[in-house]
């Protein structure tokens, strides 16, 4: 047998065991997060990102580009140190305007999204220097790196229903860097009533999660609908997989907890609290449920996770806040759709706030977010395996 086979079958029974001690990791419920002590330690994240991190890519090197509520990107090495930054506030070529997503393609170009009514997606090569502008028709809200030239782009427009609702329309669109041709994969779609003020909570917000799992094949789920799809690269629907998510029923003493944080906020706004009493009544403000869940992940061996809408709340009277569990719940599915199992994240010990999600992986480390008391921002990893 030759070596390059003998060396691809140790690879393959090494992966093969890596997925299964971390899946009982997870399914022991001890997943603990432990920061990697020299990772970042001579950069200041909350100097850089006052409000934390929007987005984050990886180079196959391990460094990796990420962005906050600026007007630029910012570069790191593989340990977190300081590189470079590009970008200034405009609309010009090589300006960029409130950056969010963040994708690399074919170890190549970096792929930017912008504030989604500019209508467009800035390509810089991996030193930061400008290449190219792509236009949109509809507003881009995410954008994610395929192969070979080729992207996906998460386009979301609005169509007036009646006069009292809004239908908020989501396609995910096929496109290549070098060519206008482009092809719908798949459209999804809800009703939002008109004027609500609605509240910026992740747990109310339906979304759409697009994630690359290799050179074939990527997944991608409404958080609106109970369902993961796995598509091949060429936008062909492999298979459909409905997750049996829990979701949290907002009615009752949970709509009062949020109403009165509402309150608090609309207090400071002239005729505020009127409005929102009115869109109280008219039941136009809070949703009857969560969506069925709040982000996807894949981790670093190939581990689906879906995490839940089901952490308790409670609201603490004498800030006028609300406190969430500090507890992630998640389904585990491979890249062929099968339940693996269930796993939890306990953030109680890494992070003084309720902000908590776990988007980015890479090789093996978990990188994430913290706050401490003050609500100062910090990036930190932990390495999985």
């Amino acid at each position: 047998m030759k070596k390059s086979a003998l060396f691809l079958i140790f690879i393959t029974i090494l992966s093969l065991k890596l997925s299964a001690s971390l899946l009982d990791i997870y399914k022991s419920g001890k997943l603990k997060l432990v920061p990697d002590p020299n990772f970042g330690k001579g950069t200041a994240w909350d100097i850089y990102f006052p409000q934390g991190i929007l987005d984050i890519a990886f180079a196959e090197d391990g460094s990796f580009f990420a962005t906050g509520n600026g007007h630029c990107v910012y570069k790191f090495d593989k340990n977190g140190e300081f590189i470079k930054k590009f970008g200034r506030k405009g609309r010009g070529p090589g300006d960029l305007y409130h950056p969010n997503s963040l994708s690399i393609l074919d170890n190549k170009y970096l792929l930017v999204t912008e504030y989604a009514l500019i209508r467009r997606i800035s390509v810089f090569d991996l030193n930061g220097n400008f290449v190219k502008i792509i236009r949109t028709k509809e507003m881009p809200f995410d954008v994610v790196a395929l192969s070979n030239k080729r992207l996906l782009v998460l386009l979301g427009r609005n169509e007036s229903n009646n006069k009292k609702s809004v239908v908020i329309y989501y396609d995910i669109i096929l496109k290549e860097l070098d060519s206008k041709k482009e092809k719908k994969i798949l459209t999804f779609s809800y009703i939002k009533p008109k004027g609500s003020v609605g509240i910026n909570f992740s747990i109310f917000m339906k979304n759409v999660y697009l994630i690359r799992i290799d050179s074939k094949s990527f997944i991608c789920g409404f958080s609106g609908e109970p369902y993961i799809h796995f598509l091949s690269m060429d936008g062909k629907e492999l298979r459909r997989v409905k997750v049996d998510t829990k979701r949290v029923r907002l009615t009752g003493d949970i709509a009062e907890v949020f109403y009165k944080y509402v309150e608090k906020k609309m207090r400071k706004i002239q005729g505020g609290v009127e409005y929102l009493k009115k869109q109280y009544k008219e039941g136009l403000l809070i949703p009857e449920y969560t969506p069925y869940f709040m982000n996807l992940s894949l981790d670093p061996v190939g581990n689906v996770l879906v995490f839940e809408n089901s952490r308790k709340y409670k609201y603490n009277k004498e800030n006028g806040d609300i406190e969430l569990e500090k507890i992630l719940r998640f389904k585990i599915y491979n890249t062929k759709g099968k339940y693996l199992g269930d796993g939890s994240i306990d953030f109680e010990k890494i992070n003084k706030t309720d902000f908590f999600i776990p988007k980015w992986f890479h090789n093996q480390y978990l990188y994430y977010e913290t706050h401490n008391k003050d609500n100062e921002f910090s990036l930190k990893r932990t390495k999985l395996m």
